[in-house]
């Protein structure tokens, strides 16, 4: 492909962008929030790696737990209050980027470079320890944030440029949202609406989409470019 058709592609590319966004962030931004005055309380100390990603339970049963996931290959399930380790899990693969606690507290995910979406159990006590539940395998991308959306449903974010919603219990991918032009960093479910979510890629956009109508996004904001992340590289 020549440099004059590179350009070409670039243009109908940001065409179809512009035409698809809805608004700005900047025009879109809430309020700036007051000055926060930040104490460190607690300190977690058991993981011998790079710690990629972590996330708090949401549910009131386990709503001093948080979710570590690191490069050591252990995914760890911490007491925020007693700085105690809950649960610590072996992954098959250590280079993990993304875990997500359930809703109720009773279920962790994780994925990373394996393309795959890992789902433990926490109730489920084996003699070698917890064992996946579940794996969820259709990105031919690395997995880059998984959401619960409830206790059975799960969102997955991908290099391969999509989301996924699947059914936990059966593994089935229920939908596929594909309207990315770039990696999929990050997922966020509405707190107030769990049939609502964002995901933002590295094509510099936010998407609001509606699981139940998920043929299209409902909304798009386009943000400012910046160097492309880049997941960690297994050599």
């Amino acid at each position: 492909m020549g440099k004059a058709e590179i350009e070409q592609l670039k243009a109908q590319i940001k065409s179809k962008r512009d035409a698809a966004a809805d608004g700005t962030l900047q025009e879109k931004a809430v309020a700036p929030l007051p000055k926060l005055q930040m104490k460190n309380r607690r300190v977690l100390k058991g993981h011998f790696a790079k710690i990629y990603a972590m996330h708090w339970a949401e549910g009131q049963a386990a709503k001093h737990n948080l979710v570590s996931a690191s490069q050591d290959g252990k995914l760890i399930v911490w007491n925020a209050l007693s700085a105690n380790k809950v649960h610590v899990i072996p992954l098959r693969s250590s280079w993990v980027m993304t875990c997500g606690f359930a809703p109720s507290g009773r279920k962790v995910a994780c994925g990373g470079l394996d393309n795959i979406c890992s789902i433990y159990n926490l109730d489920s006590k084996e003699s070698s320890g917890t064992k996946v539940a579940r794996e969820l395998a259709a990105h031919t991308g690395y997995l880059s944030c998984c959401r619960f959306v409830s206790d059975s449903t799960i969102l997955t974010a991908s290099g391969d440029m999509t989301c996924m919603l699947w059914d936990v219990e059966s593994g089935a991918n229920l939908e596929q949202m594909s309207e990315h032009n770039g990696d999929v960093m990050s997922i966020a479910v509405s707190p107030t609406d769990r049939t609502s979510f964002v995901s933002g890629a590295c094509d510099a956009t936010a998407k609001i989409w509606d699981t139940r109508n998920s043929s299209r996004s409902e909304m798009t904001f386009v943000g400012a470019r910046s160097r492309l992340h880049q997941p960690p590289s297994p050599s």
